[in-house]
């Protein structure tokens, strides 16, 4: 594969996460007096700014657009140019597993690269753990503790030890290796690969 093709892949990566952090951010309040939160906010403003700066209920449609035409693009491009879309649906051959592809795909993106972005936010959180507050630590405690408090009400701590990270890591590849398994069942394992595989 083109190494262009690559880093435009990976920057359309990029900067739709950033999107999700800023999202993220929004509706849980986080501190915005912060390096990193005010970098995300600075570098999303001018795009939420064209699509009109919609919120509502701390919710932030217009980056939820703004990603939607991201994904749209990135997809578009990996679709018609990185794969053979043809081949692998005239091989799969059905209209449901056409529809499933054209429908599925760009969700099961949003939802990866969503859970790729938490599990970053994760390990980020619990190395900056051992070397006591920074601002970068603020925020990612910011942002994990409305799900770690509800993580907690079922999973106490081992003597002095706070294993919730570890079970959130564990749950997303848990739930990853299930999608795959149930699309491997239904569709088929290369097309359900194909359809799972949300970063190229």
């Amino acid at each position: 594969m083109n190494s262009l093709i690559i880093f435009v892949l990976t920057l359309f990566n990029v900067i739709i996460s950033l999107f999700i952090l800023r999202i993220w951010c929004q509706y849980l309040r986080v501190n915005t007096n912060n390096v990193i939160a005010r970098t995300i906010l600075l570098f999303t403003r001018q795009a939420i700014n064209l699509a009109g700066n919609k919120v509502k209920n701390g919710f932030n449609i217009s980056a939820c657009i703004i990603i939607a035409a991201l994904v749209f693009i990135k997809l578009s491009v990996e679709y018609f140019i990185i794969f053979d879309v043809g081949d692998i649906i005239e091989n799969n051959g059905s209209m449901l597993v056409i529809l499933v592809y054209f429908a599925l795909k760009p969700v099961l993106f949003i939802i990866k690269l969503f859970f790729i972005v938490l599990l970053t936010v994760v390990i980020v959180d619990a190395i900056l753990s051992w070397f006591g507050y920074t601002p970068i630590k603020s925020m990612t405690s910011s942002m994990l503790m409305p799900v770690y408090q509800k993580m907690r009400r079922f999973i106490p701590p081992i003597g002095m030890i706070d294993i919730t990270p570890m079970i959130l890591i564990f749950g997303l590849y848990i739930l990853e290796y299930l999608a795959e398994v149930l699309f491997s069942q239904m569709f088929g394992a290369p097309f359900a690969i194909f359809l799972c595989s949300a970063l190229v």
